[in-house]
């Protein structure tokens, strides 16, 4: 699902295209829903939450053998209201999910990379993720984006509670974050230059 420069859009104009309220926080996540995301540790973290003058929606985007028990979760925890599992979602439009939300978490126990991280970072969201695949390589925690252990729905519920407070830091880190992607250069353009210049260093 990458998100390259010409689908960005801007947040509010995103959010008219897909009927959302531009006065609520938006938190997004992407994947196969399978245990190893731990998708349960977002649910729990959620149901924890006690935050104060801020609405907060979530949007989870993707398929797999874990929805239904991760939609009883949601139920039994009374969040059927401000959580939805969306189900799988083209390319384009869940770039224009990413475009639209304001924060984008990352549960999982192990990535081997993680697109779905520098996806995110790309389109300026605030990313809240385990240290894990590219989110280890490319975060910097409390600078763009923000680390929490595995499997600790408590810390998780923290961080979010902390940037629900503050939408200022929601934007510097979504702000951050897009300027390692641009200043890193990772896009696809960049990623078929590092290749070329990987077989041309291998070639003599």
């Amino acid at each position: 699902n990458p998100v390259v420069e010409s689908q960005l859009v801007a947040r509010p104009g995103a959010r008219d295209e897909l009927g959302l309220d531009d006065g609520v926080v938006h938190l997004l996540t992407v994947g196969r829903l399978t245990s190893v995301k731990r998708l349960d540790i977002l649910i729990a973290a959620l149901s924890r939450l006690r935050h104060e003058g801020s609405e907060l929606r979530t949007w989870i985007v993707g398929e797999g053998e874990e929805r239904e028990s991760l939609q009883a979760a949601v139920d039994r925890a009374g969040l059927g209201g401000t959580v939805s599992l969306m189900g799988a979602r083209a390319p384009r439009e869940t770039a224009r999910w990413m475009c639209a939300a304001d924060i984008f978490v990352l549960c999982s126990e192990g990535e081997g990379g993680g697109n779905v991280v520098l996806e995110a970072m790309s389109a300026g969201l605030a990313v809240v993720a385990t240290p894990v695949g590219w989110s280890r390589d490319f975060i910097v925690s409390g600078q763009n984006g923000v680390h929490f252990p595995i499997g600790d729905a408590a810390a998780l519920g923290s961080v979010l509670e902390e940037l629900l407070r503050s939408p200022e830091r929601v934007r510097s880190l979504g702000g951050a974050a897009r300027r390692t992607i641009m200043d890193e250069n990772l896009n696809w353009g960049g990623c078929a230059q590092r290749y070329l210049q990987c077989y041309q260093e291998l070639c003599g």
